[in-house]
């Protein structure tokens, strides 16, 4: 459903997000960080921005992917097709921010199964930060909606409060933003639409954003280059297949979300624990 104020909105909410929350420092640019994704794409999508900024100033930066992605296109590819299909796409994509292969790890658990292989993924993960000791650690929102994403924040966030480092967390939306003003509401409901509308703003999307995404990286200068880097997840974006059941983030709100990750700025949710 179009809206005449949806725009505006989205202009006015992206303006205070930006003006509210304070601007990631030179001096944090430098510091060691690894990045959990949950699929292949995550990574760009949610802070490949910020990825490319810290490269650039020399910091040491690893991404974990947590899933095998076999199950992105049941019924379309074979799940092993897939698997190293999407393996070669993060990889391809981490070079172009600025990573190496030694710098990427696959902790390849089953797709929408973290859940119940949450012992094995908690092993995996502590295993992995006792090693490289970062100084930041980027993860998916907490409230991001898709399993996966949630079952990744508190996988990590439940070994990190066990280990007693000091480490600061960067939360990452993806999902999140597939809320009114970001997207259109698929609604014909005049009052269903104006309903939604006043609780995207009053709540999730409003007060909770301002309150929770408090840190803001100006990407700008990078912009091309995190572009670049979203081209090489191909399966993500183009149909591999002419198979109207193949999806891509294209496809999902007639490319509004996808539109969400092209901004000049990349907004966390950040704390620091230990």
């Amino acid at each position: 459903m179009k809206s005449p104020i949806r725009i505006p909105a989205r202009q006015i909410l992206r303006w205070l997000l930006n003006r509210c929350a304070r601007q990631y420092g030179d001096e944090e640019m430098r510091r060691r960080a690894m990045v959990f994704a949950p699929h292949f794409d995550d990574e760009t999508l949610g802070c490949g921005g910020t990825v490319l900024r810290k490269k650039q100033a020399g910091a040491d930066v690893k991404i974990a992917f947590m899933m095998d992605c076999g199950q992105s296109h049941q019924g379309v590819m074979s799940p092993d097709e897939i698997k190293e299909i999407r393996r070669r796409e993060g990889l391809a994509a981490c070079r172009q921010l600025g990573l190496s292969e030694s710098d990427v790890f696959l902790l390849n658990q089953s797709e929408r199964g973290l859940v119940s292989c949450r012992k094995q993924a908690m092993e995996a993960v502590a295993a992995l930060l006792k090693q490289q000791q970062p100084e930041e650690v980027f993860v998916p929102y907490y409230r991001d909606v898709h399993p996966d994403h949630v079952a990744t924040n508190a996988v990590v966030r439940t070994v990190l409060d066990a280990s007693g480092a000091r480490v600061t967390v960067f939360e990452y939306p993806i999902w999140f933003w597939r809320h009114w003003p970001w997207v259109g509401l698929p609604l014909s409901s005049r009052g269903q639409a104006i309903a939604i509308i006043k609780s995207s703003i009053f709540s999730r999307l409003g007060l909770r954003m301002l309150l929770e995404f408090t840190c803001t990286v100006r990407i700008a200068d990078v912009l091309q280059q995190k572009l670049a880097a979203m081209q090489q997840h191909r399966s993500q974006l183009t149909r591999l297949k002419q198979d109207a059941r193949w999806p891509t983030l294209r496809d999902i709100d007639h490319g509004e979300f996808l539109k969400c990750f092209m901004q000049k700025n990349e907004v966390f949710h950040r704390y620091t624990i230990g």
